[in-house]
């Protein structure tokens, strides 16, 4: 009973700081790991390893694992490239650790024309901690120093920034599989409108092999939610195949999304894929397409 109360005081608390952020300005891209890429992003309510530290860090704390990983995404033109390595041990103690490195370059969410590319580094250091048996609450520290550069690779004076900021997340694994899962991203609400503040949510169910979740995403920034839905299974501990579909209701853009991984003793690896199915009309990113690789050695 009292950590059933503590869950539902830490739960009403972070739903209230979610809550107000809606109506303040501001959700940027986060990085997408070939795994959060295969389905859909939504992990929210059952993600546990690497991943957390991007979606939701409380995640952290209700795995049992040491994971370094090395992670690519490339839209495949060149507009969108990213390599990423991290490290978590949910493992030695009673508060589990992340710690992520991104370079990017990408366009920009907001630019003077379609040709600019935004270009940079992102620190993250999430840490997180169960606050009952089956429920956790985790914080993501992130520094974010990017530069904007022209067509023709110059650099665009006072078009970057250097910006510290914080994600909180909690998750709750109810019982029998069910798990429900809430984070708030940028929590510094900057001005900068690549760092903008935002939340998701999930509920998801997941019975030994076989995993299955919804989640909502909100950008206060264009005022509009986004949905997506994922399905996975493992087939005899090696192999996992996963999909997703994701729905924007800012642009009407329908996404689909498909990966698979490989267990092999100690390491996995992964593939991630999502393409853009449906939205002609908005501009640059109407054919998006974007892949997704990684490798990581797991100590369980």
């Amino acid at each position: 009973m009292v950590q059933q109360r503590i869950v539902t005081a830490f739960t009403g608390c972070l739903v209230t700081i979610l809550l107000s952020s809606v109506a303040t300005p501001a959700a940027a891209q986060q990085y997408e790991g070939a795994r959060l890429l295969g389905l859909a992003e939504a992990q929210r309510a059952l993600t546990s390893a690497n991943d957390s530290i991007y979606i939701n860090p409380a995640g952290l704390a209700l795995g049992h694992m040491y994971s370094l990983e090395l992670g690519y995404l490339d839209d495949i033109r060149g507009s969108d490239r990213r390599f990423n390595a991290s490290v978590i041990d949910s493992q030695a103690g009673p508060i589990a650790g992340g710690l992520a490195y991104t370079w990017t370059k990408r366009r920009p969410e907001f630019a003077p024309g379609p040709d600019e590319r935004i270009e940079g580094h992102r620190i993250e250091v999430a840490l997180a901690t169960r606050v009952a048996e089956s429920a956790a609450l985790g914080v993501t520290l992130r520094y974010l120093t990017f530069d904007l550069y022209d067509e023709n690779g110059e650099e665009i004076e006072d078009g970057g920034f250097k910006i510290p900021t914080v994600d909180v997340g909690f998750q709750w694994r109810i019982f029998d599989g069910l798990s429900v899962g809430i984070a708030g991203y940028n929590l510094t609400n900057s001005d900068e409108p690549e760092v903008p503040i935002g939340w998701g949510a999930g509920l998801g169910y997941q019975l030994g092999a076989f995993s299955i979740e919804g989640d909502v995403r909100y950008n206060a920034q264009r005022g509009d939610p986004k949905y997506s839905g994922a399905i996975g299974y493992v087939f005899a501990e090696t192999v996992a195949v996963r999909g997703g579909v994701s729905y924007d209701y800012a642009t009407d853009g329908i996404a689909i999304s498909g990966g698979a991984g490989v267990f092999l003793d100690r390491f996995a690896f992964d593939v991630g894929y999502r393409q853009l199915v449906n939205a002609d009309d908005i501009g640059e990113d109407s054919d998006q397409r974007i892949l997704g690789l990684a490798v990581r050695a797991l100590f369980l």
